[in-house]
């Protein structure tokens, strides 16, 4: 609620909160972390939005857009050869464990699409028809 009333800083505060309180499956429920992306974000503290997503893909939890959110993030964020390559491993991680998931083949093919790798974004459209039902 305090995120759709755009109250950021109790969003903020109430997330950290679970993160810390008594309940353990908080610290590895990658939505959290998503969230307090989302409130650093929208503040523009980018370098601390792309480390929650980075908490969020560490859990191995992470939703399919949530890679594709990250990726894009860093990717337009940094330029460097080092930012394009954590890029690039977050989404074939994504496939890696969901290799059968048609939303991460589809949004790894949309990555591989924006940043010009036809090839490999083909491979990914081959596969998902060929062997997800």
């Amino acid at each position: 609620l305090y995120m759709q009333t755009r109250q950021l800083g109790k969003a903020r505060d109430h997330l950290n909160a679970l993160l810390i309180g008594k309940e353990p499956s908080y610290a590895t429920n990658p939505d959290v972390y998503d969230a307090l992306a989302l409130c650093d974000l929208s503040e523009g503290k980018i370098e601390p939005a792309l480390n929650h997503w980075r908490k969020a893909i560490a859990t191995g939890k992470a939703t399919p857009q949530q890679h594709l959110t990250f990726a894009r993030r860093l990717r337009g964020y940094d330029p460097s050869v080092k930012a394009r390559a954590e890029a690039d491993n977050a989404m074939n991680d994504l496939v890696d464990r969901l290799p059968n998931d048609l939303d991460a083949r589809m949004k790894r093919f949309a990555y591989r699409t924006e940043i010009g790798e036809r090839f490999g974004a083909g491979e990914d459209i081959r596969y998902a028809y060929t062997n997800i039902p």
